[in-house]
Formats: C-alpha cells, structure tokens, sequence
C-alpha cells in the first residue's frame, strides 16, 4: 500500500517526537491507521493512486500532527513525587546533623557521630541513575542480575562482609523478584515453580552467612521475613491479574484460599516459636526484660514521656539517635508535633507512590512500583512501632530519612526506578496489548482537513490507553 508516500508522512510526524523512544510506538500506531483508512477508501471505488493521496491528506498536516504527539509525549518526571522525595532527604538530614550535634556535646551516649551530607552527592547519583535505567531490564536480564546477586555472596563471605551484603539484598531482592514474575506470568507449571524457587535461593543466600550475635540473628531473620512476605504479595499480584497461563476464576479462588490459609498456618507457626512468644512478651511488657531485648523500648518509652534514668534525660541513652531512634529523639527534643508531621510526609509520600501504580498498565510496571511502596511502606510501619516503644520487629531505618549512606543510596536508586517507571511506563503498557497505543489517557485526537480536532469518541482502548484518530469526510 502507497510505501512512499506512507514512508515519508511518517518519517515527517515521528521526526517531530523529540522522546526517541516514543518514536516506534507511535509510528505503528499511526500506521495501522493508515493501512484502514487507505482500505476504507479502496472500498469506495477509488484507485490506488487516488486512496493513498486521499489517506494522506485526511491524516493531516504533518507538523502539526507531529507537534500534538510531541506534546503529548513530554518526558517530565513525577515532579509532586520528587519534590517530596527531596524535601524527606534534606529534612532527615537536617535532624541527623542535629542529632549528631548534641552526640559530640555529650548530651547522648550514642555511636560516634555519623556526617551525612557527604552522602548527598552519591544518592543524587543513584537517584539519577535510577532515573534514567530503563525499567525493563528487570525483565531483559533477569537472569543476569540474578547471577550477579549470587556471585556477590562469594567475595562478601570472603571478606566477611554480611551486614552490607544483606542491605543489598533486602532492598534489591523484591525489585529483581519483578521480572521473575514476569517471565512466569505466563508458563504455567513452569512458571509457578520458577516463580516459587526464587524465595528458596535467598534463604539459601542468607543461610551462607554466620549468624553472630542475638543482634545479627534478630536483623537476618527480620530481614528474610520481610523479604518473603514482600515476595509472596507480588506472587499474589501477578497470579491474580494473568493466572499463570491457567483459569484465571480457578487461580484467584486458589490464591484466595491458599493465601488466608498460608496467613493462618504462619500464624501459628510463630506463635509456637519460642523466639517470638518472647519478642511478643516483650512487645506487650517491655520493662519485664529491660536488660536485655525491652532495654531501647524501655528507653524510648521513657523519652517520649520526657522523663529521666539514672539522674539524666533518658534520651540520652537511646542507642542510635541518629538513625534508628532519631523520630523518638526528635519527639522528646521537640515534642509531639514531630510524629504528625513526618507521619504527613511519609503518608504523602506512599499515596503518590499507590497514584502510580493506578495508573500503570503493564504487568512489569506495576510489579515494579508496587516492590517499591511496599518496601518503604513496611520499612515505614515498623520505623514508627519501634520509635514509639512498640519493638515488633528488628528495628528498621526510616527510608530516605534515617538511614546511612548505603542504605540511602539503595532507596534512593529504588526511588528512581519508580520514577523510571512513571516517566515511560505508559509505552510499555502498550507493548503488553496485540496492538500498540501511542497517548495517554484524557489525549483524542481527530484529523479532518488537515486540523486536529478535540474528539470525545474512542475507537478503542488498549492496555488502559486511548487514541482515537477518526476521519471525517
């Protein structure tokens, strides 16, 4: 069908889109519409001469078809999301230097001071870098991420190095989780027992490692355990929305049941753990084991009411204001009003986060958002339990704002693929329907007499994405 002129119109409009990547997308899509309208007028008894100057010249003046799809498709970052990402950053930052301030004046026997802002300038990096990855090498090399995930375990063990091994893998091990899932979404048995196995190599990864310590055991096993339940919340994703290539009323009925039955036995499970009928003991009474696991609750309960051990502030005594007690040091230095406005900036913070993941299509990226938010989210959760002398877990960083340098690195990268993913999921959304969509939602266009036209009518919607071109004679 008329390849010159179809050729040429099309180099004319997609050498308008300066987001390169859009560029294919949006010329299939122009194509196929095209290849109809030049059928529609064959079937009007026109020739073929005469159909393709016609479809031509119904599509529309090139520059400013051209300049609409370009429009359409800036590239502008999630800027509420970034500001706010930003502005947690500088704040904890901020408080840490506080926090670090009184340390060196002997007002807190804490750690030596830890300097944070030279941290700035590495997680600026790993933000950027974060950014500008293509998401979807989550699901291109799968395997090869993996493989560097358990070959870094040899030189880690090598030179003893559990503690940063396991940040890593607590952080990055959900996020690779997101193109395993989508490799398996599809295949089945096989996919199911792909699926399934990836939990097993961690366990095995984190087995590898000595456990020395009540501490180190406390932090490993904490870890896991969030690990393996942020990984079966994306199993349960993935297998709700495609079904594994089977049924998909059967799959859900399954995962419904098999979920709240898995629920129940690893409740119970727990409950029989001697391990954690003390932690929960601990939980409920924290000053029947002061001296041992209730000692920092004890003490953070002390400071948030303001009082005294041993003649000095108790505040004083809290193990690591600079990080894993900074909110409680924050709440006694000054006051209740710190609580409601952090909690305000982290609830912000995951409701922009929840805004993304609505508004992907594609399988890949909202696995990848959805790692993301409930990573932080539970992070976040068991941050504010231990800080209000609630211990219910090994105590946890607040993300972006109490962490150390590697750790706010990692996050921060995680930050930036989610805004990876905000920034060009909507392609990749396309890519998963058998026919690709170029605009976002709220974007029609008509073309009539060489004029784009706002246009109400779809003629179809793919992956959750819409662009009507309608001819009008």
């Amino acid at each position: 069908m008329f390849p010159d002129e179809r050729e040429q119109w099309l180099d004319a409009v997609c050498d308008m889109i300066r987001w390169r990547r859009a560029r294919p997308v949006v010329r299939q899509e122009l194509a196929d519409h095209m290849e109809d309208q030049f059928a529609d007028c064959r079937a009007q008894g026109l020739s073929e001469a005469e159909a393709a100057r016609q479809t031509v010249a119904e599509m529309g003046d090139t520059i400013e078809v051209g300049t609409a799809l370009d429009r359409a498709y800036r590239t502008a970052p999630d800027w509420p999301l970034l500001g706010l990402t930003a502005l947690i950053v500088v704040v904890g930052m901020v408080f840490q230097t506080l926090a670090g301030r009184e340390i060196e004046a002997g007002l807190l026997f804490a750690y030596p001071v830890r300097t944070v802002w030279p941290h700035l300038l590495p997680g600026l990096f790993c933000l950027l870098a974060g950014y500008f990855l293509d998401y979807t090498v989550l699901y291109r090399y799968t395997d090869r991420l993996l493989a560097v995930l358990v070959g870094a375990a040899v030189p880690c063990m090598v030179v003893s190095s559990w503690n940063s091994y396991m940040t890593v893998l607590y952080l990055c091990a959900a996020v690779l989780y997101c193109g395993v899932l989508c490799h398996a979404a599809h295949g089945r048995w096989d996919g199911v027992l792909h699926a399934a196995l990836y939990p097993c190599v961690l366990l095995v990864l984190l087995l590898q490692f000595p456990m020395r310590g009540a501490s180190f055991i406390g932090r490993g096993l904490s870890w896991f355990g969030m690990i393996l339940l942020l990984c079966a919340v994306l199993f349960w994703v993935t297998g709700w929305r495609t079904g594994f290539g089977f049924a998909r009323r059967r799959v859900r009925l399954v995962l419904g049941l098999g979920g709240l039955s898995a629920v129940g036995v690893a409740v119970a499970l727990l409950l029989r753990s001697a391990r954690v009928q003390a932690r929960l003991a601990v939980l409920c009474d924290p000053w029947q084991d002061m001296k041992r696991t209730g000692w920092q609750a004890c003490i953070a309960q002390l400071t948030l009411r303001g009082e005294t051990f041993g003649g000095t502030s108790a505040a004083a005594y809290l193990t690591d204001p600079q990080g894993d007690y900074l909110l409680t040091w924050m709440i006694g230095r000054f006051g209740w009003g710190m609580l409601a406005a952090v909690a305000a900036l982290y609830l912000s913070l995951l409701l922009l986060c929840v805004r993304q993941y609505q508004r992907q299509t594609s399988l890949l990226a909202r696995l990848t958002v959805l790692a993301v938010t409930v990573l932080f989210a539970l992070q976040t959760f068991f941050f504010f339990a231990g800080n209000l002398g609630w211990p219910i877990v090994y105590h946890f960083t607040l993300p972006l704002f109490s962490n150390g340098g590697t750790l706010l690195c990692i996050d921060l990268f995680l930050m930036g693929l989610l805004l990876s993913v905000a920034r060009t999921g909507v392609l990749h959304g396309a890519s998963d329907a058998k026919k690709a969509s170029v605009l976002p939602k709220k974007h029609w266009f008509s073309c009539e007499k060489s004029r784009l036209l706002d246009c109400r009518k779809s003629r179809g919607t793919v992956a959750g994405i819409s662009l009507t071109l309608s001819f009008k004679r």
